[in-house]
């Protein structure tokens, strides 16, 4: 019988959240000290204490760190904004001059309405050719076919063969919030 990665993965989440629980627990008790060191050291003590609790308990429960502040914006189409929800990695593909993230950063995916549906992180960014970009990469990017990528390079980014655009690969950082 084989444990999966994912379930022993909870089975530590939820040891950890225990453990967090008992030092809880365990300063409630303690607690009555804190009085006997004064107010400031009270206040500076509880609140240094409570930050760390809470930042624990965000990194337990997500179980990753936080990453901060996305890195800028990027707006997708209706049709767009559902494939990107409902795949696990997905690509994107722009022209050069557009404004694309680099690997590594995070970046909030917004609707056409500017309404914040996921964080996306960049884990791949490439400059291709129009000719060099592959049928998977123009079907994991939404569209069609390789030929019905080519059509929108050619017809509305006005791009030739040889003309440059940016692969993006995203993998989902959180929801948006």
């Amino acid at each position: 019988m084989r444990i999966s990665k994912r379930f022993v993965r909870e089975i530590v989440r939820s040891g950890l959240l225990v453990v967090l629980s008992l030092l809880l627990v365990l300063g409630f008790y303690l607690h009555s000290n804190f009085y006997s060191l004064g107010f400031a050291p009270l206040i500076l003590g509880g609140t240094v204490l409570t930050f760390l609790v809470i930042s624990a308990g965000r990194v337990i429960v997500s179980g990753r760190m936080p990453r901060g502040k996305p890195a800028g914006d990027l707006t997708f189409r209706q049709e767009e904004a559902q494939r990107l929800v409902a795949t696990q990695n997905a690509a994107f593909i722009a022209p050069l001059e557009s404004n694309v993230p680099c690997a590594g950063e995070t970046i909030r995916a917004e609707d056409e309405s500017g309404v914040e549906f996921a964080r996306l992180l960049a884990v791949d960014c490439q400059r291709k050719f129009v000719s060099d970009v592959t049928s998977d990469e123009a079907w994991r990017a939404g569209f069609s076919s390789l030929g019905a990528f080519r059509a929108v390079a050619r017809e509305e980014w006005g791009l030739d063969p040889d003309g440059t655009v940016s692969v993006v690969e995203f993998r989902h950082a959180g929801a948006g919030s």
